[in-house]
Parts: structure tokens; sequence; C-alpha cells
């Protein structure tokens, strides 16, 4: 009788597993107040009277505070905290959707404080990225490449999920578990053993 060789390998540390579930959070924050920002609903039509322009206003303030909060916590990550950590993907197309992930990323910093640098046309991020707009054709140009890129995003979190979870389901190698205890079981190659029956 031929038997399966388990190993349990201690492959995530505390600090990417945390970092990891607060990127899924910043995500979804940046997701819903994008759309905020891109769509104020919260106003409605009643934005002509000066009571609902200041509530709008301080409204639109502090979701982009909490907009810019988590652009400023993944680009934290991303640039300091990211390259010392081991990076454990063993597909190489996984590792090109990751790399391409990192560009859309990039892509939606640099288009976002383009779109932000529109509101003071002579401050710091206007002249910092000011350049983007007229080279992606314009203000509503812009407006909609960041906003496709940020479905793209989501369709990718979608993606990465079901696929994590199928995977574990078929492998059964705790790739789900892994982001919360930080082990992987991992199959070996197979040994001779004696049938004891």
């Amino acid at each position: 009788m031929r038997e399966e060789v388990v190993k349990r390998i201690y492959i995530f540390s505390p600090s990417l597993r945390i970092w990891h579930w607060v990127n899924a959070v910043c995500i979804v924050v940046l997701f819903l107040t994008g759309l905020y920002i891109g769509n104020p609903f919260f106003i409605g039509s009643q934005g002509l009277e000066a009571t609902y322009a200041y509530a709008h206003s301080l409204t639109m303030d502090f979701i982009r505070f909490i907009h810019f909060s988590g652009v400023g916590e993944m680009v934290l990550h991303y640039l300091l905290i990211k390259p010392g950590h081991r990076t454990y993907i063993r597909n190489p197309l996984a590792r090109l959707v990751y790399f391409l992930l990192y560009l859309v990323l990039i892509f939606m910093v640099i288009t976002g404080f383009a779109m932000y640098g529109l509101s003071d046309p002579g401050g710091f991020w206007a002249k910092m990225f000011g350049w983007i707009v007229p080279m992606l054709g314009g203000e509503f140009s812009v407006h909609m490449w960041h906003h496709w890129f940020a479905w793209l995003v989501i369709f990718f979190v979608i993606v990465h999920v079901y696929l994590v979870v199928r995977y574990d389901v078929i492998e059964k190698e705790g790739e789900v578990s892994s982001m919360f205890n930080g082990m992987k079981t991992f199959k070996e190659t197979p040994v001779d053993v004696e049938d004891v029956a």
C-alpha cells in the first residue's frame, strides 16, 4: 500500500497576514468611497440650498479623507513592507497577474492624484500629476480610466477569492486557512508503507 506523506509548513508571517486583511478592507473602502466621490448620492437634488451644499462639502471632505487614507495604507504597504516579505506563488501565470495588478494599482494612484489636482489647478497635486490629464485625453477620460480600472481590481478580487476557495477544496492544502494561521499543507512524494491490516 502507498500512502501520501503530508507536511505542514509555516508560510505566511503574522505581519503579512495582517497586511493582507488590511489590504482587503482598504480595497473595499477605496471602491465604495470612490463610487461616492464619482457620484455623490447622499446630496440628492437639494444641492442648491446653502445648508445642503455645506453638508455635502463636509461629507465629501470626510469621504475623500477616508479614500486617501486607504491609498496611503496601500502605498505604504507595497513600497515599504511588501518587499521584505517572501512571496510564495508557484504558478508563473499567477505571478504575472499579480505583477499586472501592481501596475493597475500604480495607474489608479496616479490617475487619482491627477483628478484630485483638478480641484486646485495651481496646487501641488496638479503640478505633480497634471500631465496625466491631457495625456489620457482630458478630465472625462481620466475619470473613466480610473473608474474602469477600479472595476478591474474588483473583478480581480472576485476571481482571487473564487480560485483560492476552489483550490483549497480540490487540493486541500489549507489555502484559505493559511491567511489566518500561516500554515499550508503540502503533499510530498508518496512513500511505500506496510499494510498493517
